[in-house]
């Protein structure tokens, strides 16, 4: 990890920032390819949330997280965080960061644990899969239904290529 000269990045300068890097901490930290696992549960999170809200906030997708804001030039009011195989740093890092900056609320879907772990206002609980999240607004999510989803889509994928694969030989 390659430490950065301490400034503060404009809107205009974050294109100047390589797509491999991301800031935390005036730290420069390269970024490791996600899994297509993990695709598909950002994937499969942020369909869910445009559902819920609808056109109300900005679900913004990105390689690690899903940023929901109702004004776009302000922090997010939260942050969904699905954990990546293998992590560039401490998640630890990451969520003091994240609340130093003043995202509202925080959520960590660790799939490593089938927890899920949020942050606001300072507190910290954990949850499992099964439990009714509260997003924002009373609307909720339970992420064992988004792991079903994953789940039923791996499968067919599974099927579809044992199929193809049957046909190609046969």
């Amino acid at each position: 990890m390659k430490t950065m000269e301490k400034k503060i990045w404009t809107y205009q300068q974050l294109d100047k920032i390589p797509e491999h890097l991301i800031v935390l901490n005036g730290k420069e930290i390269e970024i490791r390819i996600a899994s297509v696992k993990h695709g598909r549960w950002v994937f499969k999170v942020s369909n869910k949330l445009n559902k819920i809200f609808k056109r109300k906030y900005n679900i913004m997708v990105g390689e690690v997280s899903v940023l929901i804001k109702k004004n776009p030039l302000l922090s997010p009011d939260l942050v969904i965080e699905i954990e990546k195989e293998k992590e560039e740093i401490d998640i630890e890092e990451k969520m003091n960061y994240y609340s130093s900056i003043g995202i509202k609320k925080q959520i960590w879907v660790l799939l490593s644990r089938r927890e899920v772990i949020v942050i606001e206002d300072n507190k910290r609980s954990i949850y499992s899969f099964d439990d009714e999240i509260e997003l924002l607004e009373g609307k909720k999510i339970k992420f064992s239904d988004i792991e079903k989803e994953v789940g039923l889509w791996e499968l067919k994928r599974d099927l579809w290529e044992e199929e193809s694969i049957r046909k190609f030989w046969n």
